[in-house]
């Protein structure tokens, strides 16, 4: 089971895990409200608030999806493959605060880069703090992110025990599908308010021209797509991976259970022992509802309600970010 430390810490405090993303997003909130006051929150500073929140919560869905996908992993996997190895390798304590103490820095500087909005004397130190604060957050989720998709491409190098007859038609990859697409979901989720906070901000820093370029767009631009393609490699990886598997699967049965198909018809027809020719007739049916039962395999690990579930968050983040995305368009045709 994954239980890093910021896990742990929660675990201390039962019955208060819902407090702890909020008492993140106030240990940013309240600073700003009492050195730079209530009558400059606005919009960026809302989204700012909430990105520390969120982050926190996706994170922990995200958690909390891979443990219990982890007696699942090691069922159809290979007897002597257990997937707490590869957690303690690639998901361990040292390397989440690597990341986050990485990614907190980076995020504060592209801040500082970009130009912190000075309100007064105070707001560049406040504004430092949540930039900090948010950058630590989702250096953990892109530690769990880079750790899952080296995780879950070794479980899928493993042998696996695939069955065509599973119920879930994706040869019992299915729960793969479903847990990939949350971790997606809620990693473009988080992205989607970063883009938001990015793209809403008065950033007031001078432009720096190199040759032809505007180097402030080119790292907001970069930031601003940054968390979409992690989401998207997330989603696409694995996935391609699965499918690869499943169509090799799919590929090799069907030739197998079609070779087997093409004996037992001949035997059928050269066949002179009535009690033997009901049997061999009984076997090449049982065989064609095999066959018919691998042609409806999906070879993608999607269910329908994780295709719906994926496009529902998708839409609804485009409606919330609608004036962010107008923004972006104008901003690409008016400074192009």
């Amino acid at each position: 089971m994954l239980r890093p430390f910021f896990i742990r810490v929660i675990d201390s405090y039962q019955g208060y895990f819902l407090w702890f993303p909020v008492l993140l997003g106030l240990s940013f909130l309240i600073p700003f409200l009492t050195w730079i006051g209530i009558d400059h929150v606005d919009y960026p500073v809302i989204i700012l608030t909430s990105i520390i929140i969120v982050a926190f919560l996706a994170l922990f869905i995200a958690i909390l999806t891979f443990n219990n996908i982890i007696p699942k992993i090691d069922t159809i996997c290979c007897y002597n493959f257990k997937v707490t190895t590869l957690i303690k390798k690639n998901l361990s304590d040292k390397r989440f605060a690597l990341f986050g103490f990485f990614f907190s820095g980076l995020n504060s500087l592209i801040g500082y880069v970009l130009g912190i909005p000075e309100v007064n004397e105070y707001s560049q130190w406040v504004y430092l703090w949540g930039y900090m604060l948010a950058g630590f957050i989702c250096g953990l989720a892109i530690c769990g992110v880079h750790g899952l998709i080296i995780i879950l491409i070794k479980v899928l190098n493993q042998k696996f025990q695939l069955d065509y007859t599973h119920p879930d038609k994706r040869g019992g990859t299915g729960f793969l599908g479903n847990s990939i697409m949350i971790f997606s979901g809620v990693t473009i989720s988080v992205g989607v308010l970063i883009a938001s906070y990015i793209l809403t901000e008065e950033w007031n820093a001078n432009k720096m021209i190199v040759g032809e370029f505007n180097l402030n767009d080119i790292i907001l631009w970069f930031w601003v797509f940054w968390p979409f393609f992690v989401g998207s490699m997330l989603l696409l990886v694995p996935s391609l991976k699965i499918n690869a598997l499943l169509i090799a699967y799919k590929t090799e049965n069907n030739r197998a259970l079609s070779h087997e198909l093409l004996i037992l018809r001949e035997d059928i027809l050269s066949s002179k022992e009535a009690e033997n020719l009901e049997i061999k007739k009984s076997m090449y049916s049982f065989k064609e509802e095999l066959r018919a039962t691998l042609n409806s395999m999906n070879t993608w690990p999607f269910s329908l309600h994780s295709y719906f579930s994926f496009s529902s968050v998708f839409f609804a983040n485009i409606l919330v970010t609608y004036n962010s995305a107008t923004k972006l368009i104008d901003g690409l045709f008016t400074n192009g």
